[in-house]
C-alpha cells in the first residue's frame, strides 16, 4: 500500500491523500483531505516508517506560511491533530522529512531573519516535538534554500542550496 499526498482543490487549496495499491489503483474510499481547514496549503513529503506515514506541509492558516506535521495510519487515516512546527514571521516553506529509526526529522526553508535559513525540528514516533525548533544554517550573506535531509540511527545529514543574494 502506498500513500499519495498532494495539493488539490477541494473547497480551496488543501492537502489531499489517496491510498494506492502497488499497481497505482486508488483504494476506496479514494481521495480525502488531510488538512483540517481551507488554509492555502501545499503538500510536502510523506514518509513511511513501517507502521505509519509522517506527513509535512506548508500552509497559511494564520497569515504567513508555516510548516505542519501529522501522522497517517496504514489505511491513510490521520490519527493525531496537526502539529505546527514553525512559529515566526516570514515564510516557512519546502519541508522535508527523514527518519532516524526512532525519531522524525523535519527541516524547512525559513525567512524569519530577513533571509532564508534552514530550520529543523525533531519529533518522536508519536509526532510530539522533541525540544525546540532549531536553526540549522547560518550562512553569512547567502540565503540557505531548498533543504534536503537524510537520517539513520548513526546521524543526520543535511544539504541545502546557497541562494541568490538578489532576492
Amino acid at each position: 500500500i502506498y500513500a499519495a499526498v498532494y495539493t488539490g482543490q477541494s473547497d480551496g487549496t488543501n492537502i489531499l491523500r489517496s491510498m494506492l495499491t502497488s499497481l497505482g489503483d486508488k483504494i476506496p474510499p479514494g481521495e480525502e483531505r488531510v488538512t483540517a481547514q481551507n488554509a492555502d496549503s501545499y503538500a510536502g513529503p510523506a514518509l513511511w516508517v513501517g507502521d505509519r506515514f509522517g506527513v509535512a506541509w506548508q500552509e497559511r492558516r494564520f497569515g504567513d506560511y508555516e510548516v505542519y506535521f501529522t501522522l497517517l495510519d496504514p489505511s491513510g487515516k490521520k490519527f493525531i491533530p496537526d502539529v505546527q512546527l514553525s512559529f515566526a514571521a516570514g515564510f516557512s516553506i519546502y519541508p522535508e522529512i527523514a527518519y532516524t529509526g526512532t525519531n522524525f526529522v523535519v527541516v524547512w526553508q525559513d525567512e524569519r531573519s530577513g533571509k532564508f535559513e534552514v530550520f529543523g525540528q525533531l519529533l518522536d514516533l508519536d509526532g510530539t516535538p522533541v525540544g525546540e525548533e532549531m536553526q540549522m544554517t547560518d550562512a553569512p550573506g547567502l540565503p540557505a534554500e531548498a533543504p534536503s535531509v537524510a537520517a539513520t540511527s548513526q546521524g543526520i545529514g543535511l544539504a541545502w542550496s546557497a541562494g541568490d543574494t538578489e532576492q
